[in-house]
Parts: C-alpha cells; structure tokens; sequence
C-alpha cells in the first residue's frame, strides 16, 4: 500500500487504486482489461469511448513470446496530473470526452519526446507547429508547444471557485495573452505564428 502513494500523488487516484486493485493483490501494473472494467463500473458508463484515453494510458510490457497490455501507476498518475480526476463518476465523463477532442486535433501529438517534436518539424516550414504533453511539471505546465526548434511549456490557469479548483485558460510560459482552450491557443496564437499543424506518425504505444 505504501508503494501506491509513493506512485500516486492525488489523495482521490491513490484511493481508486487502493481500493480497486489492491484488495485482489494485483497492484502494479495492472492489466488492461481489468483496469477498462473498473474504470467504466466506476464511471458507471459501459458505454463510453476510452480509445484516445486508452492510447495515453497504455504500456505494452514485450517479452521474447508475447506483448501485453498493462497500465502503471506511474502512467495513471501522469494522465491524472495532466487532465485531472478521470476516474471520478461525476467529473470523469467530461475529462475522457476532452482527452478524446484534443487527441482528434491534427497539431495534438500526445506524449511524445522533445527529441521527437525535433524530429518531426526538421524540414516543416516556418510556422509549422505541434502540442505535446509535458512531463516536466505536468500537473503546472501539462503542455508544451513545439515549433522550428523553439519549445514553450503551455501553463494551466487555474481558480477555486466555491472550494472547487476550474481550469480558467491557458497562457504560454513569460507571455500575457491567455487563452481559454488550447485549440483557442493553437488557432488564434497572439505570441507565435502557427500557421500549420505538424503531420502526425501513426500511433505507437509505450513499451516497456
């Protein structure tokens, strides 16, 4: 129990996790399929699409006969760091609903490396751009914006209002405008010129 928290920072993640997994000593990493079938009776939706949400969550552990597909706690904790509580009945609807808009964007390109951005933008044109996922700081500065070998984390503002923390906007990192979503970010960008989306690569998983 105690490796749990030393995973999980969110008190709420942490007891998702205690409660779901622990019990039947499966702690980490969970497979797949177990944690799609807690999250969804959690959620109480059997309905709803996990796909994008999937793709974020997802390590594939490789061995000489076979791959499996397993979440950790350490990549649990990055998605609740980055988009908040997922797994709550209430809230999480919405946060998957989100994650699958923005994973839908043509300049969103997910959990990827800076080296990555790099080397997709070598040989784009000027104002060619791309948002990743920040691992830095992902709770502060959940995203960075990548463009022709500039890197600029993207701030997550946010304000308590009645006791509940609300994400408010957004602003680049030592710039004034704020914006209210990152595809208001990306569209009518006052700090940059963002004139094109980077092209994306097919879709590969986190291996491990």
């Amino acid at each position: 129990e105690i490796l749990i928290y030393c995973y999980i920072e969110d008190e709420a993640a942490c007891d998702f996790w205690r409660r779901d997994f622990l019990a039947e000593n499966v702690i980490d990493p969970v497979p797949w399929n177990a944690f799609e079938s807690r999250l969804r009776r959690k959620l109480d939706d059997y309905k709803i699409d996990l796909t994008s949400a999937k793709s974020l969550l997802l390590t594939v552990q490789k061995d000489a006969m076979s791959e499996t597909e397993v979440v950790t706690m350490e990549r649990f904790d990055k998605i609740v760091k980055w988009f908040g509580p997922f797994f709550d009945k209430e809230k999480g609807p919405a946060i998957i609903k989100e994650i699958s808009e923005l994973s839908s964007q043509p300049w969103f390109h997910g959990d990827i490396t800076r080296e990555q951005a790099v080397g997709r933008l070598i040989g784009q044109p000027e104002g060619t751009f791309m948002i990743r996922l920040s691992s830095t700081d992902p709770k502060s500065t959940p995203f960075t914006l990548s463009l022709n070998n500039q890197h600029s984390r993207i701030e997550r503002l946010e304000e308590d209002k009645g006791g509940e923390i609300v994400t408010i906007g957004f602003k680049i990192q030592n710039k004034e405008n704020i914006y209210q979503t990152l595809a208001d970010l990306a569209t009518n960008c006052a700090d940059y010129k963002l004139w094109t989306a980077c092209p994306k690569l097919n879709y590969q998983p986190n291996y491990k």
